[in-house]
């Protein structure tokens, strides 16, 4: 079964985080074992430069013959010790009041003598040195300092660093596809009972639809007819008529999501005059808004033309509308700006409302999720509204941003590409 567009790591950003955050995990693991790798090898190059050098000026030094008055100390490099790099090393030989009196090698020696025992980084060119007194019986002959040029280790860790990065993409493309495949593998089974969750939603949307339909006619029947109904039970009709209304509202909402999330558009896309088309919401809201004595406002200024289906473009303006003027208290004030930036439609809602916490405003267009502060405010609504608005917005290529204060107010601003759907 292939995985549902919800449950899907390419659609879903929650998936999407996850996988990221995996392969940030991995990927930080990779790095820190290669770092680790890079720098114990560089370590140990380091220290067999420094334990080669040693050992050269130690086997030179006890070549010595204390019995001559000046011994040719490079003698053994001569036929022996042909091997010897010296195209990357300089050797020199200095008398014991420290004036150089031989020398072989072709790396250039630019750092001035000591006498310390001790070895010496020389930066151009990199090479390090060694300087080792000849004592020979007890005796002090002379001097012995020995420079190797780092350039053979430095080739090293440059094959190393080669070898880890290649490693290291390698490794990471692998995981990737492994990790993605380890999470649609462990998707599955919460794809199907995804599925019919959504299965069961329409279907039952779809069967609840008739009964209510039926509530609604019967009591509007009775009502029209009340004249001896007595108050009290007159009351307890009007209420069940109302709930009556909050279902039906709910099955639609439902059923609207259900066609969304299966992709299906009920027509065509179609030019659509936003500016028309909300001034036709506005009239369709203004009553709700009578209600409450909210100022209502419309701006247009610009009237821009949108590509998509009408019924859905409606179904977000009519909930965000609705959504505003729902949270706005008593005598507040609804403002409803069109305009046109950039090749994109833009609506803007704004409201004299109880405004949102700074961290809810990421939640609120979760499906059923309501504020405590919205259900102490509302009555009605089940939490669907933003919902519906904000998948229609994505279905168009738009979207929905808010800015929001607690009791201050909040911003709704609808973008929809105008003509690229």
């Amino acid at each position: 079964m292939a995985l549902d567009t919800a449950l899907s790591p390419i659609n879903n950003k929650a998936i999407r985080r996850l996988i990221a955050a995996n392969l940030l995990v991995f990927v930080l693991v990779l790095l820190t074992f290669c770092a680790g790798v890079y720098f114990f090898s560089a370590a140990k190059l380091h220290g067999d430069l420094k334990q080669r050098l040693a050992m050269f000026n130690g086997s030179l030094i006890a070549s010595i013959d204390p019995d001559e008055i000046e011994p040719d100390i490079f003698e053994s490099t001569r036929t022996g010790q042909t091997a010897l790099p010296l195209e990357r090393m300089k050797l020199e030989w200095y008398s014991k009041d420290g004036k150089i009196l031989k020398e072989k090698g072709s790396l250039p020696a630019k750092i001035p003598f000591s006498a310390i025992a001790s070895y010496q980084q020389q930066d151009d060119p990199p090479a390090l040195a060694l300087t080792t007194p000849g004592i020979v019986r007890g005796q002090l002959m002379g001097f012995m300092r020995t420079f190797e040029s780092y350039a053979e280790a430095d080739r090293e860790l440059a094959r190393l660093q080669t070898g880890l990065a290649v490693g290291v993409v390698i490794a990471f493309a692998v995981s990737a596809l492994g990790i993605l495949w380890l999470t649609q593998l462990s998707l599955k089974p919460l794809d199907e009972a995804f599925l019919k969750l959504k299965r069961f939603t329409d279907h039952a949307s779809h069967e609840l639809r008739t009964p209510l339909t039926a509530i609604q006619t019967n009591i509007d029947f009775v009502l029209k007819r009340s004249e001896g109904i007595e108050p009290t039970y007159r009351e307890k009709l009007v209420t069940v008529q109302n709930t009556a209304k909050q279902m039906t509202v709910l099955t639609n909402e439902l059923l609207l999501l259900a066609r969304a999330d299966r992709k299906e558009s009920p027509a065509a896309m179609t030019p659509v005059n936003i500016g028309q088309l909300s001034e036709e919401v506005f009239e369709t809201v203004r009553p709700l808004a009578g209600q409450k004595s909210i100022e209502l406002a419309l701006e247009q200024k610009k009237s821009p033309v949108v590509k998509g289906n009408r019924e859905e473009l409606r179904s977000i303006l009519n909930n965000i509308l609705q959504n505003a003027i729902e949270y706005t208290p008593t005598k507040g004030k609804v403002v409803v700006t069109i305009d046109e930036h950039e090749g994109n439609a833009l609506v803007e809602v704004s409201d004299t409302g109880i405004g949102i916490a700074a961290d809810d405003i990421d939640k609120i267009f979760d499906r059923f999720w309501r504020a405590d502060r919205a259900r102490t405010a509302r009555a009605g609504g089940a939490g669907l509204g933003l919902s519906i608005a904000k998948t229609f917005a994505e279905q168009h290529q738009g979207d929905i941003a808010v800015k929001s204060m607690l009791d201050e107010g909040s911003i709704f601003t609808v973008r929809i590409p105008c003509g690229k759907n």
